[in-house]
Formats: C-alpha cells, structure tokens, sequence
C-alpha cells in the first residue's frame, strides 16, 4: 500500500517532486523505457523527477537524445535534464550506477546551474534554483553504491569506483564510507549559499553508521518523518529497511505540504 500522503493533484503553487530508484534504464527499441517513464511523470504532474541506478552511459549522445524526447512525448518547451556516470569507459550500452534529474514546467527558468559529481563517479547530480526573493535551492540525486566489499567481477558500480579511487591516490578506497564523506562536504559548501534537497538512494538504512554522520554534520532531516512523525516503511521490495530517503535543510521543511510514498508497483515499473 501506498505510505503517507497520496500524490494529490497538484496545486499551481506547489513544486511536486518524485524520486525512484528504477534499477536500469534501457536505450534498445527506441528508448521504450524511457518513453513509459516519462508518461509516469506526466500522468503524475511531477515538476522536479530524479532517478537512481539507471545503468547506461550518460555520453552527450545519449543525454540529448534523452531531452529531445522529453520535448517531444511531454510537449513542453521548458525541459532541463542532467545525467552522471562513472567516467570509466565501458563495454556495450551499459555502465552500471549512475543518476539522472530533470525538470519540467516554469521552474526551468529559475534554474541557475546544473552540476554532476566533480570526481567523474557518477554518483549525483544537482542542480540550483534561484527561487522568490533569491533564495537558492540545490536539488541533488545521489545514487550510493550497494556493495560494502569489493565484488568479483569488473562490471560493478563498486569495482569502477574502486578503481577511479585507486587511480587518485588512494590505496585501500571504500566506495560507500567515500561517497558519504564527499556528499558531507557538497551540502556543507551548497548550504552556505541556499536550501538544499537531496534525494539519495543509499543503499542502507539512517541508521548505518556512515549515514549517522551524514544528518548531523550536514543539517539535513528526514522529510517523511518530519510530515508524519514516524519513520516510513522498507523501500525495497526484498528487504526490511528505509534505504531511499528524501532530506532537506530546515528551511525546506515548513513548505512540504505532503509527502508520502507509492505502493510497490505503482508508478515506474523497476
């Protein structure tokens, strides 16, 4: 069943934000998948979407094939769209990992920027909006490695950023205690300059204890259990636990007017 608040129609001076992990994105049969993602997010009315694991390499041929076609199937005109992969090259029309965000509507024209990971892992991407009376808000889509030990095989999220990591300097690297310290230290340096929002598939639960640091060191709380003052349910169809979150600086939590979760199913097949 569906958690907390429905998705309602929206109202004209809301923002409607939607996050998924849809566990691979597929370019073959004309980019099909992507087509019935993007009929999600207009049946949905969503206004800001950000997609994790989505598995292709997001090469400039592919994010503009990507954003014309959200010109086309959603007939707008005011489209941004920001994608990350690991910059290791690949085999194929796979590239495990990686992000995607896009916008849709008027509050393309409030964008500033958009940025992807500044390490070339693939592992987020953001972008900054200059809102009434020039506040920014970042919006960030991190996407956060499921492995916690180096896996056989050279095909893995995991293993491309072992090696990147490797190939920087670092001797013994842990892609996931790395990603939550590099994500630390994006909030800390954005809130200095506006609200932030980030939307972050972590792979484990607020309770891990690299995402302990991740709440107190950066100021960020727990959208879901700020609306409805419980902690929400597993996000993962085979397992027990919170492993997607939507956070937020304190300033963004008296504008949440809803906040809920989609049954499993419901929504982008994944």
């Amino acid at each position: 069943q569906y958690w907390g608040s429905q998705m309602p129609a929206k109202q004209e001076s809301n923002l409607q934000l939607y996050f998924q992990n849809i566990h691979g994105l597929s370019t073959r049969h004309v980019w099909t998948d992507w087509h019935s993602i993007l009929n999600t997010v207009q049946q949905k009315d969503i206004d800001v979407f950000g997609f994790a694991e989505t598995n292709i390499p997001w090469t400039p041929t592919t994010r503009h094939i990507a954003k014309q076609q959200m010109k086309t199937h959603l007939n707008h005109t005011q489209i941004s769209l920001t994608a990350a992969a690991c910059d290791e090259a690949t085999l194929g029309r796979r590239q495990p990992g990686g992000v995607c965000q896009g916008a849709i509507g008027p509050i393309v024209g409030g964008i500033d920027s958009t940025h992807n990971d500044s390490l070339g892992l693939g592992r987020w991407t953001y972008m900054t909006i200059t809102c009434k009376h020039s506040c920014k808000l970042h919006i960030i889509t991190a996407y956060r490695v499921s492995q916690t030990s180096l896996p056989q095989g050279n095909d893995t999220a995991y293993h491309q950023q072992y090696r990147t990591l490797r190939r920087m300097g670092q001797e013994n690297p842990n892609p996931r205690k790395q990603f939550i310290h590099d994500l630390i230290e994006l909030v800390q340096t954005l809130k200095h300059t506006g609200e932030v929002i980030v939307m972050l598939d972590s792979n484990a639960p607020i309770q891990e204890k690299y995402m302990m640091t991740l709440l107190p060191q950066t100021g960020l709380y727990n959208t879901m259990e700020y609306v409805h003052n419980e902690p929400p349910p597993r996000t993962y169809l085979r397992g027990r636990n919170t492993i997607d979150h939507i956070l937020a600086t304190s300033n963004v939590l008296p504008a949440i007017t809803q906040a809920g979760m989609l049954a499993f199913n419901d929504g982008i097949q994944s």
